[in-house]
Protein backbone atom coordinates (compact mmCIF):
# COMPACT_ATOMS: atom_id res chain seq x y z
CA UNK A 1 0.00 0.00 0.00
CA UNK A 2 1.65 3.08 -1.10
CA UNK A 3 1.20 6.05 1.74
CA UNK A 4 0.18 9.45 0.65
CA UNK A 5 1.35 12.22 2.61
CA UNK A 6 -0.60 15.82 2.19
CA UNK A 7 2.60 18.09 2.10
CA UNK A 8 0.38 21.10 3.12
CA UNK A 9 -0.96 19.61 6.63
CA UNK A 10 2.69 20.12 8.32
CA UNK A 11 2.77 23.92 7.41
CA UNK A 12 -1.37 24.26 8.62
CA UNK A 13 -0.43 23.16 11.88
CA UNK A 14 2.72 25.35 12.32
CA UNK A 15 0.24 28.54 10.86
CA UNK A 16 -1.56 27.46 13.40
CA UNK A 17 0.47 27.37 15.98
CA UNK A 18 1.82 30.33 14.91
CA UNK A 19 -1.71 32.26 15.04
CA UNK A 20 -2.63 30.74 18.36
CA UNK A 21 0.67 32.58 19.64
CA UNK A 22 0.19 35.78 18.16
CA UNK A 23 -3.13 36.08 19.56
CA UNK A 24 -1.48 34.91 22.69
CA UNK A 25 1.22 37.44 22.89
CA UNK A 26 -1.58 40.44 21.47
CA UNK A 27 -3.68 39.43 24.61
CA UNK A 28 -0.97 40.07 26.54
CA UNK A 29 0.42 43.29 25.65
CA UNK A 30 -3.28 44.53 26.06
CA UNK A 31 -3.34 43.87 29.33
CA UNK A 32 -0.17 45.18 30.18
CA UNK A 33 0.69 48.20 28.16
CA UNK A 34 -1.53 50.60 29.46
CA UNK A 35 -0.52 49.93 33.17
CA UNK A 36 2.66 50.05 32.09
CA UNK A 37 1.90 53.57 30.50
CA UNK A 38 0.18 55.23 33.79
CA UNK A 39 0.69 59.09 34.34
CA UNK A 40 2.07 60.33 37.39
CA UNK A 41 -1.77 61.46 38.18
CA UNK A 42 -3.12 57.94 37.11
CA UNK A 43 -0.71 56.06 39.33
CA UNK A 44 -2.02 58.77 42.11
CA UNK A 45 -5.69 58.42 41.63
CA UNK A 46 -4.47 54.21 41.56
CA UNK A 47 -2.95 54.37 44.66
CA UNK A 48 -5.68 56.83 46.52
CA UNK A 49 -8.50 53.81 45.47
CA UNK A 50 -6.65 50.94 46.05
CA UNK A 51 -4.36 51.62 48.94
CA UNK A 52 -4.60 55.15 51.16
CA UNK A 53 -7.33 54.33 52.62
CA UNK A 54 -7.28 50.53 52.84
CA UNK A 55 -6.69 48.40 56.17
CA UNK A 56 -2.92 48.80 56.29
CA UNK A 57 -2.68 50.23 52.85
CA UNK A 58 -1.16 47.47 51.28
CA UNK A 59 1.88 46.98 53.06
CA UNK A 60 1.53 43.55 54.26
CA UNK A 61 -0.13 40.18 53.71
CA UNK A 62 -4.02 40.25 54.93
CA UNK A 63 -4.70 36.48 54.16
CA UNK A 64 -2.60 33.65 53.14
CA UNK A 65 -2.37 33.38 49.42
CA UNK A 66 -3.94 37.03 48.77
CA UNK A 67 -3.32 38.21 45.37
CA UNK A 68 0.03 39.92 45.60
CA UNK A 69 -1.61 42.71 43.09
CA UNK A 70 -3.10 44.18 46.28
CA UNK A 71 0.43 44.35 47.87
CA UNK A 72 1.64 48.28 47.61
CA UNK A 73 5.13 46.94 47.27
CA UNK A 74 3.77 45.03 43.87
CA UNK A 75 2.17 48.30 42.62
CA UNK A 76 5.52 50.64 42.97
CA UNK A 77 7.57 47.55 41.38
CA UNK A 78 5.26 47.77 38.08
CA UNK A 79 5.28 51.32 38.40
CA UNK A 80 8.61 52.34 38.95
CA UNK A 81 10.96 49.56 37.56
CA UNK A 82 13.94 51.91 37.94
CA UNK A 83 13.85 53.08 41.33
CA UNK A 84 16.52 50.34 43.61
CA UNK A 85 15.54 51.25 47.73
CA UNK A 86 14.98 49.14 50.54
CA UNK A 87 11.86 50.30 51.54
CA UNK A 88 9.76 49.89 48.76
CA UNK A 89 6.91 47.89 50.27
CA UNK A 90 6.32 50.98 52.84
CA UNK A 91 3.48 53.13 51.61
CA UNK A 92 3.91 56.04 53.79
CA UNK A 93 6.21 58.03 51.74
CA UNK A 94 4.03 57.66 48.76
CA UNK A 95 0.78 58.78 50.75
CA UNK A 96 3.36 62.09 51.60
CA UNK A 97 4.43 62.47 48.16
CA UNK A 98 7.93 62.29 49.10
CA UNK A 99 10.89 60.48 47.32
CA UNK A 100 12.16 57.31 48.07
CA UNK A 101 15.61 57.36 48.08
CA UNK A 102 17.40 55.48 45.23
CA UNK A 103 20.62 54.21 47.12
CA UNK A 104 22.51 53.56 43.48
CA UNK A 105 22.10 57.41 42.32
CA UNK A 106 23.16 58.98 45.54
CA UNK A 107 24.00 63.23 45.47
CA UNK A 108 27.29 63.69 46.36
CA UNK A 109 26.60 67.22 46.78
CA UNK A 110 23.39 67.00 48.99
CA UNK A 111 22.89 67.70 52.59
CA UNK A 112 19.25 66.41 53.58
CA UNK A 113 17.35 64.53 56.49
CA UNK A 114 14.19 63.39 56.70
CA UNK A 115 11.85 62.20 59.49
CA UNK A 116 8.12 60.45 58.60
CA UNK A 117 6.51 59.64 61.56
CA UNK A 118 3.57 57.22 61.33
CA UNK A 119 1.49 57.58 64.82
CA UNK A 120 -1.29 54.82 66.28
CA UNK A 121 -3.67 58.46 67.41
CA UNK A 122 -2.53 61.39 64.91
CA UNK A 123 -1.95 62.30 61.65
CA UNK A 124 0.79 60.84 59.52
CA UNK A 125 3.30 63.76 58.90
CA UNK A 126 6.88 64.07 57.16
CA UNK A 127 9.54 66.94 58.05
CA UNK A 128 12.58 67.56 55.79
CA UNK A 129 15.32 69.89 56.26
CA UNK A 130 17.74 70.03 53.42
CA UNK A 131 20.42 73.00 52.56
CA UNK A 132 20.15 73.97 48.47
CA UNK A 133 22.28 76.69 47.26
CA UNK A 134 23.31 78.37 50.56
CA UNK A 135 20.01 78.41 51.92
CA UNK A 136 18.21 76.00 54.43
CA UNK A 137 14.59 74.55 53.86
CA UNK A 138 11.75 73.16 56.21
CA UNK A 139 9.31 70.99 54.23
CA UNK A 140 6.09 69.80 56.25
CA UNK A 141 3.94 67.51 55.40
CA UNK A 142 0.63 65.94 56.65
CA UNK A 143 -1.46 63.27 54.93
CA UNK A 144 -5.72 62.61 56.57
CA UNK A 145 -4.35 59.08 57.45
CA UNK A 146 -5.80 57.61 61.21
CA UNK A 147 -3.37 56.10 63.37
CA UNK A 148 -1.70 52.83 61.73
CA UNK A 149 -4.63 51.54 59.85
CA UNK A 150 -4.15 53.64 56.54
CA UNK A 151 -2.29 55.76 54.88
CA UNK A 152 -4.52 58.31 53.31
CA UNK A 153 -3.17 60.99 51.22
CA UNK A 154 -1.73 64.00 51.39
CA UNK A 155 -3.77 67.12 52.49
CA UNK A 156 -1.00 69.85 53.69
CA UNK A 157 2.62 70.77 52.32
CA UNK A 158 4.12 73.70 54.60
CA UNK A 159 7.53 74.67 53.68
CA UNK A 160 10.35 77.73 55.07
CA UNK A 161 13.28 78.86 55.22
CA UNK A 162 15.69 78.52 58.22
CA UNK A 163 18.33 79.62 59.78
CA UNK A 164 21.56 78.23 58.53
CA UNK A 165 22.37 77.26 61.67
CA UNK A 166 20.00 74.80 62.07
CA UNK A 167 21.01 72.26 59.50
CA UNK A 168 24.47 72.79 60.84
CA UNK A 169 23.06 71.49 64.52
CA UNK A 170 21.31 68.73 63.16
CA UNK A 171 24.17 67.55 61.25
CA UNK A 172 26.87 67.94 63.60
CA UNK A 173 24.62 65.77 65.92
CA UNK A 174 23.67 62.59 63.33
CA UNK A 175 27.39 63.04 63.01
CA UNK A 176 28.28 62.41 66.58
CA UNK A 177 25.96 60.17 66.90
CA UNK A 178 27.21 57.90 63.71
CA UNK A 179 23.81 57.70 62.56
CA UNK A 180 25.36 56.24 59.29
CA UNK A 181 26.56 53.25 60.80
CA UNK A 182 23.67 52.83 62.99
CA UNK A 183 21.07 49.54 62.80
CA UNK A 184 18.36 48.64 65.13
CA UNK A 185 17.83 49.20 68.48
CA UNK A 186 18.00 46.02 70.16
CA UNK A 187 16.75 47.58 73.50
CA UNK A 188 13.27 48.78 72.67
CA UNK A 189 10.79 45.56 71.80
CA UNK A 190 7.88 47.90 70.45
CA UNK A 191 4.74 48.19 71.60
CA UNK A 192 0.48 48.46 70.97
CA UNK A 193 0.45 52.30 71.75
CA UNK A 194 3.06 54.68 69.97
CA UNK A 195 4.62 55.76 66.50
CA UNK A 196 6.52 54.04 64.13
CA UNK A 197 9.70 57.09 63.18
CA UNK A 198 11.58 56.59 59.97
CA UNK A 199 14.73 58.69 60.08
CA UNK A 200 16.85 58.71 57.09
CA UNK A 201 19.56 61.68 56.03
CA UNK A 202 21.84 61.97 53.04
CA UNK A 203 25.19 63.88 53.79
CA UNK A 204 27.92 63.70 50.77
CA UNK A 205 26.84 61.18 49.82
CA UNK A 206 26.88 59.15 52.82
CA UNK A 207 23.16 57.39 53.34
CA UNK A 208 21.47 55.67 56.27
CA UNK A 209 17.41 55.03 57.16
CA UNK A 210 16.51 53.68 60.16
CA UNK A 211 13.24 52.94 62.20
CA UNK A 212 12.59 53.77 65.84
CA UNK A 213 9.94 52.79 67.75
CA UNK A 214 8.26 55.84 70.01
CA UNK A 215 11.62 56.59 70.19
CA UNK A 216 11.09 59.63 73.04
CA UNK A 217 10.50 56.95 75.88
CA UNK A 218 11.42 53.63 74.02
CA UNK A 219 15.30 52.98 73.21
CA UNK A 220 18.88 53.79 73.99
CA UNK A 221 20.35 57.35 74.52
CA UNK A 222 21.45 57.42 70.77
CA UNK A 223 17.45 56.68 70.09
CA UNK A 224 16.30 59.16 72.50
CA UNK A 225 18.92 62.21 71.03
CA UNK A 226 17.21 61.42 67.45
CA UNK A 227 13.93 62.07 68.77
CA UNK A 228 15.06 64.97 70.10
CA UNK A 229 16.09 66.35 66.95
CA UNK A 230 13.05 65.17 65.29
CA UNK A 231 10.92 67.42 67.87
CA UNK A 232 13.28 69.83 67.81
CA UNK A 233 12.05 70.45 63.52
CA UNK A 234 8.80 69.78 64.69
CA UNK A 235 9.01 72.91 66.78
CA UNK A 236 10.21 75.04 64.00
CA UNK A 237 7.63 74.45 61.80
CA UNK A 238 5.05 74.56 64.91
CA UNK A 239 3.56 70.93 64.01
CA UNK A 240 1.12 70.48 66.75
CA UNK A 241 -0.75 73.37 65.42
CA UNK A 242 -0.33 72.39 61.72
CA UNK A 243 -1.88 69.05 63.10
CA UNK A 244 -4.82 70.42 65.24
CA UNK A 245 -5.82 72.98 61.82
CA UNK A 246 -5.33 69.50 59.79
CA UNK A 247 -7.67 67.32 61.78
CA UNK A 248 -9.87 65.97 59.69
CA UNK A 249 -12.65 64.78 62.32
CA UNK A 250 -12.59 68.73 63.19
CA UNK A 251 -15.49 70.77 61.59
CA UNK A 252 -15.46 73.07 58.58
CA UNK A 253 -11.73 71.49 57.14
CA UNK A 254 -12.30 70.85 53.15
CA UNK A 255 -9.83 67.81 52.75
CA UNK A 256 -7.95 68.05 49.38
CA UNK A 257 -9.22 65.21 46.90
CA UNK A 258 -8.09 64.00 43.79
Amino acid sequence: MTETKHCGEPTFHLMLLGLMAFFLVSCHRNETKPYSQWTEVQKRNYFVDSFAYVTGSGKYFELVGQDSGKLFGSFIRHQYPDLHTTYYMDPLPYALEEEYIDTTRLDSSREWIRFIVYSFFDLPYSLVLERRAGRTYLTTKLTDGRGLYHTGQLILTSKQVVPDSLTESVFRTIDSLNFWRLQGDTSCHGGTDGSEWSIEAVLHAKYNRVERWAPEGCGDSVTRRLAELGNQLAAACDLPTLIRACDKRRPGLTIKRR
